[in-house]
């Protein structure tokens, strides 16, 4: 009788609030305007990175090879590490996005990335709570709308930490956060190949409608 209460208590959602499992800081605050570079040693990330890769492909991974470059002369403390969650910190829209670590890419470009200050970073504190699970759950509907509510100002909503640090969260067992993100994963996939089969559909009907102009030109 007493294994099968433990049982079930061990695999209720546990209530908490992000304070309690996540710590949220600020990014890099810029002293003047970010100027971007070709032949540049880190990678840049600002709203607008992320907003593009949302428009674009809907994927939670960021992709650090599609970043703008810039010059950096500074330590490593301000660079994301893999697991870090970033958040926009004003705006209407507060899609997140995780930071998976360096990948291999052909041209070996650097990799290393740095958040600017008009971004959030929360990172995991709890062993039992994974990252890419914290970060799908930032994205459901109910917690964007709390983020949008909580957001202060007329012109431009900005989103404080203090209002993530409270935002109140209902945390599963391992396993079924391992199920979730493996759902997400396969989902994001199932959108970008469908995407880029309408790409190609597009492209072959352009070509067939010029071929046509082309008989009678």
């Amino acid at each position: 009788m007493n294994n099968t209460k433990k049982t079930s208590t061990k695999q209720r959602n546990m209530r908490t609030i992000l304070k309690k499992v996540a710590d949220v800081r600020t990014g890099y605050t810029f002293r003047g305007k970010i100027e971007e570079a070709d032949d540049g040693n880190v990678r840049v990330l600002q709203i607008r990175d992320l907003r593009k890769q949302f428009a674009e492909s809907n994927r939670t991974e960021l992709v650090a090879h599609e970043l703008p470059l810039i010059h950096w002369n500074g330590g490593d403390s301000a660079m994301l590490k893999p697991g870090d969650i970033v958040l926009p910190a004003r705006g209407e829209h507060y899609n997140a996005a995780i930071f998976p670590g360096a990948k291999k890419v052909a041209d070996s470009s650097p990799q290393q990335v740095i958040a600017t200050s008009q971004l959030l970073i929360i990172k995991t504190t709890k062993d039992d709570v994974l990252p890419g699970f914290l970060c799908w759950t930032m994205n459901q509907p109910e917690v964007q709308h709390y983020l949008t509510s909580e957001s202060k100002g007329t012109s431009i909503p900005l989103l404080s930490r203090k209002s993530l640090d409270m935002l109140t969260l209902s945390i599963p067992p391992m396993e079924k956060q391992k199920k979730i993100i493996e759902l997400q994963k396969l989902w994001e996939q199932e959108q970008h190949l469908t995407k880029q089969l309408l790409t190609n559909r597009e492209n072959m009907l352009k070509g067939m409608c010029k071929a046509l102009l082309n008989e009678h030109s």
